[in-house]
């Protein structure tokens, strides 16, 4: 997985982190560190439950609630009233 180093988002592409950063924190160049890509295993420690954020169609994991209305309009088309539920 790749991460942001300013907040707790994460993809498996690279690109998408980039834009991210763009986007989200204003940083234009994005600095690979050994701490920005990090493979996904068993022992890996879960996220606070307070801080996650799931979609109550898909059950996807949101980074921001600022992000569920972009994935609603994109992935619920047909049915744009989804909530998304904090802290699932």
């Amino acid at each position: 997985m790749y991460k942001c180093n300013a907040c707790l988002m994460q993809s498996t592409y690279k690109n998408n982190v980039i834009r991210h950063l763009k986007r989200v924190h204003g940083i234009e160049e994005y600095k690979e560190s050994a701490s920005s890509y990090e493979q996904k295993s068993e022992t890996s420690l879960p996220k606070e439950k307070s801080s996650l954020i799931f979609c109550k169609s898909c059950n996807l994991e949101i980074a921001t609630e600022k992000f569920s209305s972009h994935h609603r309009s994109l992935s619920h088309k047909q049915n744009s009233s989804v909530e998304i539920e904090p802290g699932v």
